[in-house]
């Protein structure tokens, strides 16, 4: 019996290779902080899916990428109604690709509790593991990766200094998810040392995902 239990066992834990658990990460922060930096790395390393919502309100919007909506503070593209739209439509498109085992970053900015919830409540519906990543950043730093963003172009980001004030305002901290699921990226060093701090703190949320 104990040899018949230990072959059980061993087979099953194959099978539990084949199949590592996915999971679900969000980025939480202010923009202009590296999330999509480290979103996309995450994406290069550990064959991540990423999912950007700046890319999804402007297909939602019926917007080009790279035009910009310069609109008031939750204006337009960003009244309360489009953004919730907007985060409902990446966990849609973030469901299947969970159910079928594969790991998925949200980039986004996550500054409201309303929002982070049903990302959590959606890892949990799919057996998938959840992780939010925190970034933070001083005031000025912020400001000028702002103003150099808006001065090349190209970004889909529609974030820009003359509203920084009212999305700090409105950012709510994280503190509902557990601490040993949020990972705070640091705000200093290299691109290559941040991913590494942030596959360290994935690897202890979720030890067997897929290539951490």
């Amino acid at each position: 019996a104990r040899g018949a239990a230990k072959r059980y066992f061993d087979l099953a834990c194959r099978y539990a290779e084949s199949l590592p658990p996915a999971i679900l990460v969000i980025t939480c922060g202010l923009p202009a902080t590296g999330k999509s930096t480290v979103a996309h790395a995450l994406s290069e390393q550990a064959g991540f899916e990423v999912i950007s919502s700046d890319l999804v309100r402007k297909e939602l919007a019926g917007v080009a990428p790279g035009e910009h909506r310069l609109e008031g503070f939750r204006g337009g593209i960003y009244a309360a109604e489009f953004t919730a739209r907007t985060y409902s439509e990446l966990l849609d498109r973030a469901r299947p690709l969970l159910l079928a085992g594969r790991s998925v970053v949200l980039d986004a900015s996550y500054m409201r509790r309303e929002h982070r919830r049903p990302a959590a409540r959606l890892a949990r519906e799919t057996g998938a593991q959840f992780a939010c990543l925190e970034f933070e950043l001083p005031d000025e730093v912020i400001r000028k990766r702002l103003v150099d963003r808006m001065r090349k172009g190209g970004d889909p980001s529609d974030a820009r200094p003359a509203i920084l004030a009212a999305q700090k305002r409105r950012y709510q901290r994280p503190a509902e998810i557990d601490a040993a699921r949020r990972i705070a990226v640091p705000a200093s060093g290299s691109a290559e040392a941040k991913v590494r701090a942030v596959v360290k703190g994935l690897r202890a949320v979720s030890p067997v995902s897929a290539r951490l």
